[in-house]
């Protein structure tokens, strides 16, 4: 069993709240729908990240063809019933039996995603649904790899190598401009990631949408790149959203 993990007491009452009780919008996380919304956005990007990490690799096709099994209506409802998640939501007598519908199964799973994503971030969603993603998942895998970009070489090729001169020759007129390798601590990261997937040829899109009330609304961007959301972020505006989802773009494609 996927057991969900435990979510921050004003979370999980927004998560479990079907739209049937009609419940109330809740200033700092909104309703189930929004946390849907969120979900829809996060999964993709998770279930790319995991199968991206299989060795050995899956080719373009096999990855986009294994990536869609897992977003089917079916699979999802199976794993909404492999984590136990209908008996954690509340709703009218009336709707309780239409929590066994596919789509239904869909919206409650997504709805769980989004509140695991509020509290804990991508790495939350990672660790709860890695085994269900891919059997052979394993934690310690992505960690040693985290560590190995992080981490500065102590040992063998990279090591050995003599300390740089403190002054370094200009590059040959026409060599391309180098590939950045981060925004600096405190820098915006929007910039950053447009320079970056446009030095690397990499398409980009952005799909923007809005929730709450019209005078108040909360913006949820989504950064698409080769068709597949890295990143998202969710602000009171739309340039703060995509910032948040540009940091996360670069977080999780390590640019």
């Amino acid at each position: 069993m996927h057991t969900l993990p435990d979510l921050p007491q004003p979370i999980y009452k927004v998560a479990i709240a079907h739209k049937s009780l009609e419940p109330p919008w809740d200033p700092e996380y909104g309703d189930t729908e929004r946390l849907a919304t969120i979900g829809r956005m996060i999964l993709p990007a998770v279930i790319a990240e995991i199968l991206a990490m299989k060795r050995p690799l899956l080719e373009n096709e096999t990855l986009k063809d294994e990536i869609a099994k897992r977003l089917d209506t079916d699979t999802l409802a199976e794993w909404c019933t492999q984590c136990d998640l209908r008996v954690h939501v509340q709703c009218v007598p009336s709707e309780r039996q239409k929590l066994n519908d596919p789509h239904e199964s869909c919206d409650i799973i997504y709805t769980f995603i989004g509140a695991v994503h509020t509290a804990y971030g991508i790495d939350g969603v990672r660790a709860w649904l890695g085994k269900l993603i891919d059997p052979t998942y394993d934690e310690n895998d992505e960690g040693v790899l985290k560590r190995a970009r992080l981490e500065p070489a102590t040992n063998g090729h990279a090591a050995s190598q003599p300390p740089q001169p403190a002054y370094q020759p200009p590059p040959p007129p026409n060599a391309p401009p180098p590939i950045p390798s981060g925004p600096a601590a405190g820098a915006a990261a929007l910039p950053h990631l447009n320079q970056t997937v446009a030095q690397r040829k990499i398409p980009i899109d952005w799909r923007m949408t809005s929730s709450g009330p019209s005078h108040n609304p909360q913006w949820t961007a989504e950064c698409i790149l080769n068709g597949i959301v890295k990143g998202s972020g969710i602000a009171q505006s739309k340039q703060a959203a995509k910032e948040q989802a540009a940091r996360l773009t670069i977080q999780m494609m390590n640019y």
